[in-house]
């Protein structure tokens, strides 16, 4: 590949600082992609808004718009204004990552120290509970979200908005011929501590080479790998709505800009950021899903409950060391 190609500039900054350790980059990218915040628009309309116009850019815009679009009948919701995911470890983690991130906390201090407990972590937890617990506009044991579609709540309009991966129109289709026909879903960006400066977690998948495999399989999957990154408009039409971690070379195409708000998806990709990197990344994530599902669903304290996590993931750091 030419040197303007391998340009770190070339590449989402969330792929760069993910993929690279001690100065060298690890694997070649490929699928590479941001979340966004998914709205129906006609809900939206429903209640006087404009889904181009008014999407909540900061999180007191995210619980008063998904306020006014909540119905409820009696105690029970009809449709939550607002959805988080409550179904899985994994996404607990990619929803709450951007929100602590723009709360000004980290995951782990410099010598390694969880650290979702300190101010910035209770800030966090409490937008992160706001929706529920403050605009009441989602009840977070009220949920047919499934691990292959964490949106369905969105897609049967349940819910009026969601944060989600690129939907791909054949699975908007299946599950919701009317939405896909008459195309009222749309994505904007995560909102933010700072409004219009939200972001989402980013993510993807790395082709890796294995360096103690033999070199002429080596050399087989280097090949593999080029001929795969060579037409990337190519690829897109495969995998449409999932971007790639490199800017250039397909963004731009008009097979590419046909996609209904591809900008808003890729704009997403280029301006998110990684998970956080950790030998026990597993123990992190089920130790935040059970602080999410105790605050959420018992209203416990969220700075005894983020302590408490924080601990766990403490004990699991030392235990790997010392394994």
């Amino acid at each position: 590949m030419a040197p303007t190609t391998r340009s770190p500039a070339d590449f989402a900054k969330a792929f760069v600082d993910g993929a690279t350790r001690d100065g060298k980059v690890y694997g070649y990218p490929m699928w590479f992609y941001g979340y966004c915040d998914y709205l129906n628009a006609r809900q939206f309309k429903e209640v006087g808004l404009d889904a181009e116009k008014d999407w909540p850019q900061n999180w007191d815009q995210l619980g008063e718009v998904a306020k006014r679009l909540t119905i409820k009948d009696g105690d029970k919701f009809v449709r939550q204004g607002f959805k988080f995911a409550m179904h899985s470890s994994q996404w607990t983690m990619i929803q709450y990552n951007p929100i602590l991130l723009q709360a000004g906390g980290k995951w782990f201090d410099d010598s390694g120290k969880c650290t979702i407990n300190d101010e910035a972590g209770v800030r966090a937890m409490t937008i992160r509970a706001s929706i529920a617990q403050k605009y009441g506009a989602e009840d977070p044991a009220d949920s047919i979200a499934t691990n292959p579609i964490p949106g369905m709540d969105f897609l049967k309009e349940r819910a009026s908005m969601f944060f989600c991966h690129p939907l791909p129109t054949s699975l908007v289709k299946a599950e919701n011929p009317t939405m896909e026909a008459e195309n009222y879903f749309r994505p904007v960006q995560y909102p933010g501590v700072q409004t219009g400066k939200g972001y989402s977690t980013t993510y993807g998948f790395n082709l890796v080479v294995n360096a103690k495999a033999a070199a002429d399989k080596q050399e087989t999957l280097h090949d593999l790998y080029k001929f795969m990154m060579s037409d990337l408009v190519d690829a897109w039409k495969d995998a449409a709505p999932f971007t790639f971690a490199k800017k250039t070379g397909w963004a731009d195409n008009p097979e590419v800009q046909k996609f209904p708000h591809v900008n808003e998806i890729i704009r997403a990709k280029d301006e998110g950021v990684f998970l956080p990197r950790s030998l026990v990344f597993n123990e992190l994530a089920d130790s935040m899903h059970r602080a999410v599902q105790k605050v959420m669903l018992s209203k416990a304290d969220i700075k005894k409950t983020l302590d408490e996590a924080a601990a766990e993931v403490d004990r699991a750091t030392a235990a790997y060391k010392k394994a």
